[in-house]
């Protein structure tokens, strides 16, 4: 099943909840074609215009930033596409270049089902193939609303496991990356027609947010960026990112991508990584690793 790469499938009018994924099932294979306006789109939707997207890369023509499999992940469960939920966990795993021009198929597997009050937890990851050959694993756990139904009650309950502080001290800060999130930005990352409470500020306040709700990925995304900027290689081919949304960010807010080297081994470093509001809240917090061997 063909779908595009940076934007969503044709809207239908049941959403994606818990009970449709409540059992397992062979998902549709997506097929995927990396194009340049793709790139263009995504470079543009987080301010991200690294030279190598657009130009000679270490190996050899232009590749795609590795946060670009974003969006698969939205369309895996057709035809339905809109969650009835929150981004819960999202993360990466790149393992090969992602040439600009390719065609790709990436395979869905739920890899996890819980429950925590009355909501329902899904896990589940693409693997994406390029002839053959495992290029990047997209990693997400979304929260539905509701777990009423007796195939969520089913489920095991689990509690909270907050992140615990990682005592070590850092060999080395990263430089931050600031991203404004703009209205405009979140309904471009949308799409055109898309009315929601992402891009609507009269849905959003009946929705009880103070604004149109920024949408993770784009936070997420601007760790990929002070990786990209360390690690250059070592993190675009053999980096990994895994990252929980602790807190929502909102339109007009700016927020910063921080991280820090706290272990280096023989082949990678390993960080710590989070994102801050404005106010010094932490929206997002997670682990990363990257390569050391910067050799394509």
């Amino acid at each position: 099943m063909y779908v595009p790469l940076t934007s969503k499938i044709p809207r239908v009018p049941e959403p994606l909840d818990f009970d449709w994924l409540a059992e397992d099932r062979d998902w549709p294979v997506l097929e995927l074609t990396v194009t340049p306006a793709d790139v263009e789109r995504w470079a543009r939707l987080h301010d991200d215009f690294h030279p190598w997207y657009f130009g000679p890369s270490p190996w050899g023509g232009p590749v795609a930033p590795v946060t670009i499999f974003y969006y698969p992940g939205q369309n895996a469960f057709p035809p339905r596409r809109d969650f009835a939920g929150v981004l819960a966990a999202l993360g990466l795993e790149a393992h090969r270049p992602i040439f600009v021009g390719s065609t790709l198929e990436a395979h869905t597997r739920i890899t996890d089902r819980w429950r925590r009050g009355e909501r329902a937890f899904v896990s589940y990851r693409l693997d994406i193939y390029g002839q053959g050959e495992l290029v990047a694993v997209s990693t997400r756990t979304w929260a539905f609303f509701a777990a009423a139904s007796p195939a969520a009650q089913r489920l095991p309950e689990r509690p909270s496991r907050p992140p615990a502080p990682d005592p070590r001290p850092p060999h080395e800060e990263l430089e931050p990356v600031h991203l404004t999130l703009t209205l405009e930005r979140l309904r471009e990352f949308e799409g055109p027609g898309e009315d929601n409470g992402h891009t609507n500020p009269a849905i959003a306040r009946r929705q009880g947010l103070p604004a149109p709700l920024a949408q993770g990925e784009l936070s997420v995304a601007t760790i990929a960026r002070i990786l990209l900027n360390r690690f250059g290689a070592g993190w675009q081919v053999g980096g990994t990112l895994d990252c929980r949304i602790l807190r929502p960010s909102y339109a007009g807010e700016t927020v910063t991508a921080r991280g820090q080297v706290v272990d280096v081994r023989a082949t990678h470093a390993h960080c710590r990584v989070w994102v801050e509001n404005e106010r010094g809240e932490v929206t997002v917090t997670g682990t990363a690793s990257a390569r050391l061997d910067v050799s394509a």
